[in-house]
Protein backbone atom coordinates (compact mmCIF):
# COMPACT_ATOMS: atom_id res chain seq x y z
CA UNK A 1 0.00 0.00 0.00
CA UNK A 2 1.23 3.37 -0.89
CA UNK A 3 0.61 6.39 1.32
CA UNK A 4 1.71 9.69 1.85
CA UNK A 5 1.82 11.71 -1.36
CA UNK A 6 0.27 15.00 -1.37
CA UNK A 7 0.33 17.12 -4.71
CA UNK A 8 3.20 19.33 -4.99
CA UNK A 9 5.01 17.98 -2.28
CA UNK A 10 8.89 16.98 -3.17
CA UNK A 11 8.54 13.21 -1.21
CA UNK A 12 6.72 10.54 -1.19
CA UNK A 13 6.38 8.44 1.37
CA UNK A 14 6.16 4.79 0.82
CA UNK A 15 5.11 1.66 2.97
CA UNK A 16 4.04 -2.10 2.51
CA UNK A 17 1.56 -3.38 4.22
CA UNK A 18 0.88 -7.34 4.73
CA UNK A 19 -2.90 -6.63 6.44
CA UNK A 20 -5.31 -5.88 3.37
CA UNK A 21 -6.99 -2.34 3.96
CA UNK A 22 -4.74 -1.28 5.85
CA UNK A 23 -1.40 0.50 6.11
CA UNK A 24 -0.38 -0.70 9.67
CA UNK A 25 3.43 0.17 9.02
CA UNK A 26 2.01 3.81 7.79
CA UNK A 27 -0.33 4.43 10.78
CA UNK A 28 2.16 3.47 13.72
CA UNK A 29 4.73 5.62 11.44
CA UNK A 30 2.86 8.45 11.88
CA UNK A 31 2.05 8.03 15.32
CA UNK A 32 5.42 7.84 16.29
CA UNK A 33 5.65 11.71 14.39
CA UNK A 34 2.93 12.31 16.31
CA UNK A 35 3.27 15.86 18.28
CA UNK A 36 4.13 14.98 21.79
CA UNK A 37 3.46 17.69 24.97
CA UNK A 38 -0.08 18.26 26.16
CA UNK A 39 -2.55 16.17 27.52
CA UNK A 40 -4.39 15.03 24.33
CA UNK A 41 -1.26 14.70 21.99
CA UNK A 42 0.50 12.74 24.67
CA UNK A 43 -2.80 10.37 24.79
CA UNK A 44 -3.50 9.84 21.41
CA UNK A 45 -0.08 8.99 20.38
CA UNK A 46 0.01 6.42 23.22
CA UNK A 47 -3.23 4.84 23.50
CA UNK A 48 -2.90 3.36 20.38
CA UNK A 49 0.58 1.87 21.02
CA UNK A 50 -0.78 -0.28 24.13
CA UNK A 51 -2.01 -2.71 20.77
CA UNK A 52 1.12 -2.11 18.79
CA UNK A 53 1.70 -5.92 19.47
CA UNK A 54 -1.13 -7.31 18.38
CA UNK A 55 -0.73 -5.63 15.29
CA UNK A 56 2.75 -6.46 14.43
CA UNK A 57 1.97 -10.29 15.04
CA UNK A 58 -0.66 -9.90 12.44
CA UNK A 59 1.33 -7.68 9.87
CA UNK A 60 4.84 -9.93 10.35
CA UNK A 61 6.38 -6.43 11.72
CA UNK A 62 9.23 -6.92 14.23
CA UNK A 63 8.30 -5.49 17.96
CA UNK A 64 10.13 -2.43 18.32
CA UNK A 65 12.00 -3.36 22.01
CA UNK A 66 11.88 0.25 23.37
CA UNK A 67 8.26 0.74 22.08
CA UNK A 68 6.99 -0.38 26.51
CA UNK A 69 9.14 1.91 27.97
CA UNK A 70 7.62 4.75 25.59
CA UNK A 71 4.29 4.13 26.81
CA UNK A 72 4.97 3.81 30.15
CA UNK A 73 7.11 7.29 30.01
CA UNK A 74 3.74 8.31 28.73
CA UNK A 75 1.44 7.10 31.13
CA UNK A 76 4.12 8.66 34.00
CA UNK A 77 3.83 11.84 32.14
CA UNK A 78 -0.52 11.44 31.88
CA UNK A 79 -0.01 10.80 35.93
CA UNK A 80 2.14 13.91 35.98
CA UNK A 81 -1.01 15.76 35.12
CA UNK A 82 -3.72 14.39 37.56
CA UNK A 83 -4.74 17.48 39.72
CA UNK A 84 -5.50 16.06 43.82
CA UNK A 85 -9.35 15.96 42.93
CA UNK A 86 -8.87 13.41 40.23
CA UNK A 87 -8.92 15.25 37.57
CA UNK A 88 -6.75 16.13 34.70
CA UNK A 89 -4.84 19.57 34.06
CA UNK A 90 -3.91 20.06 30.16
CA UNK A 91 -0.46 20.54 30.29
CA UNK A 92 0.32 19.71 34.47
CA UNK A 93 -1.40 19.01 37.60
CA UNK A 94 -1.04 22.85 38.16
CA UNK A 95 -2.83 24.09 34.75
CA UNK A 96 -6.26 24.62 34.17
CA UNK A 97 -8.33 21.66 33.61
CA UNK A 98 -8.75 20.32 30.56
CA UNK A 99 -12.13 19.73 28.34
CA UNK A 100 -13.77 16.98 30.17
CA UNK A 101 -14.27 14.60 27.74
CA UNK A 102 -10.42 14.79 26.93
CA UNK A 103 -10.20 14.11 30.94
CA UNK A 104 -12.28 10.64 30.32
CA UNK A 105 -10.22 10.08 27.55
CA UNK A 106 -6.69 10.40 29.63
CA UNK A 107 -8.52 8.54 32.65
CA UNK A 108 -9.50 5.77 30.07
CA UNK A 109 -6.35 5.37 28.64
CA UNK A 110 -4.52 4.89 32.06
CA UNK A 111 -6.87 2.25 32.82
CA UNK A 112 -6.11 0.27 29.10
CA UNK A 113 -2.79 1.01 30.53
CA UNK A 114 -3.01 -0.94 33.92
CA UNK A 115 -4.78 -3.79 32.15
CA UNK A 116 -1.51 -4.29 30.03
CA UNK A 117 0.76 -4.16 33.00
CA UNK A 118 1.84 -0.87 32.84
CA UNK A 119 3.04 0.73 36.15
CA UNK A 120 -0.08 2.91 37.15
CA UNK A 121 -0.93 2.67 40.55
CA UNK A 122 -4.49 2.03 42.20
CA UNK A 123 -4.48 5.46 43.93
CA UNK A 124 -4.70 7.41 40.61
CA UNK A 125 -7.29 5.15 39.32
CA UNK A 126 -9.50 5.67 41.98
CA UNK A 127 -8.86 9.53 42.08
CA UNK A 128 -9.88 9.51 38.58
CA UNK A 129 -13.14 7.46 39.05
CA UNK A 130 -13.77 9.34 41.99
CA UNK A 131 -14.26 12.35 39.99
CA UNK A 132 -15.74 11.13 37.47
CA UNK A 133 -18.60 9.74 39.65
CA UNK A 134 -18.45 13.12 41.50
CA UNK A 135 -18.97 15.64 38.68
CA UNK A 136 -20.55 13.36 35.87
CA UNK A 137 -23.67 15.48 36.64
CA UNK A 138 -21.58 18.40 35.42
CA UNK A 139 -20.56 17.46 31.89
CA UNK A 140 -21.47 17.49 28.71
CA UNK A 141 -23.97 15.10 27.41
CA UNK A 142 -20.87 13.56 24.88
CA UNK A 143 -18.65 13.56 28.19
CA UNK A 144 -21.61 12.29 30.21
CA UNK A 145 -21.75 9.33 27.97
CA UNK A 146 -17.66 8.24 27.76
CA UNK A 147 -17.51 8.93 31.76
CA UNK A 148 -20.58 6.25 31.98
CA UNK A 149 -18.46 4.16 29.90
CA UNK A 150 -15.79 4.20 31.96
CA UNK A 151 -17.41 4.26 35.50
CA UNK A 152 -19.19 0.88 33.63
CA UNK A 153 -15.97 -0.90 32.73
CA UNK A 154 -14.86 -0.50 35.96
CA UNK A 155 -17.52 -2.01 37.64
CA UNK A 156 -18.56 1.47 39.22
CA UNK A 157 -22.32 1.81 37.11
CA UNK A 158 -25.40 3.35 38.71
CA UNK A 159 -28.07 1.59 37.20
CA UNK A 160 -30.67 4.34 38.28
CA UNK A 161 -28.52 7.41 36.85
CA UNK A 162 -27.77 5.19 33.31
CA UNK A 163 -31.24 4.53 32.66
CA UNK A 164 -32.55 8.34 33.76
CA UNK A 165 -29.83 9.72 31.29
CA UNK A 166 -30.82 7.57 28.39
CA UNK A 167 -34.56 8.61 28.90
CA UNK A 168 -33.85 12.16 29.30
CA UNK A 169 -30.38 13.55 27.69
CA UNK A 170 -29.93 10.61 25.00
CA UNK A 171 -31.31 12.70 22.40
CA UNK A 172 -28.61 15.50 23.16
CA UNK A 173 -26.04 13.10 22.37
CA UNK A 174 -25.09 13.94 18.65
CA UNK A 175 -22.23 11.55 17.52
CA UNK A 176 -22.42 8.11 16.83
CA UNK A 177 -19.21 6.96 19.32
CA UNK A 178 -21.39 9.02 22.28
CA UNK A 179 -24.48 6.99 21.73
CA UNK A 180 -22.44 3.75 21.27
CA UNK A 181 -20.22 4.38 24.67
CA UNK A 182 -23.92 4.72 26.59
CA UNK A 183 -25.67 1.57 24.73
CA UNK A 184 -22.15 -0.01 26.27
CA UNK A 185 -22.47 1.09 29.52
CA UNK A 186 -25.89 0.15 29.07
CA UNK A 187 -24.87 -3.35 28.39
CA UNK A 188 -22.02 -3.49 30.79
CA UNK A 189 -24.72 -2.62 33.68
CA UNK A 190 -26.99 -5.47 32.29
CA UNK A 191 -29.47 -3.56 30.60
CA UNK A 192 -29.55 -5.54 27.21
CA UNK A 193 -32.77 -4.56 25.77
CA UNK A 194 -31.97 -0.32 26.60
CA UNK A 195 -28.72 -1.47 25.07
CA UNK A 196 -29.84 -3.13 22.03
CA UNK A 197 -32.25 0.41 21.38
CA UNK A 198 -29.18 2.65 22.54
CA UNK A 199 -26.85 1.06 19.55
CA UNK A 200 -29.42 0.92 16.95
CA UNK A 201 -29.46 4.65 17.54
CA UNK A 202 -25.55 4.81 17.21
CA UNK A 203 -25.65 2.99 13.78
CA UNK A 204 -28.07 6.25 12.69
CA UNK A 205 -25.36 8.40 13.85
CA UNK A 206 -22.15 7.45 13.21
CA UNK A 207 -20.51 8.57 10.20
CA UNK A 208 -22.54 12.16 10.84
CA UNK A 209 -20.61 15.44 10.71
CA UNK A 210 -20.76 17.02 14.13
CA UNK A 211 -19.80 20.41 14.40
CA UNK A 212 -17.72 22.08 16.86
CA UNK A 213 -16.56 18.58 17.98
CA UNK A 214 -12.64 19.40 18.29
CA UNK A 215 -11.75 16.04 18.81
CA UNK A 216 -14.08 13.15 16.87
CA UNK A 217 -14.43 12.61 12.54
CA UNK A 218 -16.96 10.47 11.23
CA UNK A 219 -13.82 7.98 10.88
CA UNK A 220 -13.52 8.02 14.80
CA UNK A 221 -17.24 7.48 15.32
CA UNK A 222 -17.40 4.68 12.96
CA UNK A 223 -14.22 2.66 14.58
CA UNK A 224 -15.20 3.94 18.30
CA UNK A 225 -18.50 2.43 18.00
CA UNK A 226 -17.42 -0.52 16.44
CA UNK A 227 -15.09 -1.07 19.40
CA UNK A 228 -17.13 -0.84 22.30
CA UNK A 229 -19.87 -2.50 20.45
CA UNK A 230 -17.42 -5.74 20.01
Amino acid sequence: MLGGFLPGSATVSVSIASVRGFDVPGLLSALDRYPFGCLEQTVSRALPLLYFGELAASSGLRLDKALPERIQDAASRVVDMQRPDGSFGMWGAGAQGADPWLQIFALDFLIQARTKDFAVSDGVISRGLGWVRSTLGEFGPEARAYGFYVLARAGQADVGQLRYFQDTEFRNIRTGLGRGQLAAALALAGEKARALTAFQQSRQAVGSVVRGDYYGSGLRDTAGASAVAA
